[in-house]
């Protein structure tokens, strides 16, 4: 079992000096990652029972992802409102 993780960090290390070398490996890891990154998410708020609704619209798909900005930028501390006065 430890050698089989170890045979596995070694690939992905392989894989990721290759991939400085290699645009389109690059990209490949890149978008393998974010899919991981993806199903993470989804894991955590399905445990979490917080309901997943696609939007109906491409005008409500526009409304959630500026809200999403909007409470990201204020859970960093970049409310621009706030620094303005």
């Amino acid at each position: 079992e430890r050698a089989r993780n170890l045979g596995d960090v070694n690939r992905q290390v392989f894989e990721q000096i290759t991939a400085m070398d290699d645009f389109l490996t690059f990209k490949k890891l890149m978008v393998k990652r974010n899919m991981e990154l993806e199903l993470e998410a989804i894991r955590e708020l399905q445990q979490s029972s917080i309901p997943i609704n696609a939007p109906q619209s491409a005008e409500e798909a526009e409304a959630q992802f500026q809200q999403a900005l909007k409470m990201s930028a204020d859970m960093a501390g970049g409310d621009e409102e706030g620094e303005d006065g």
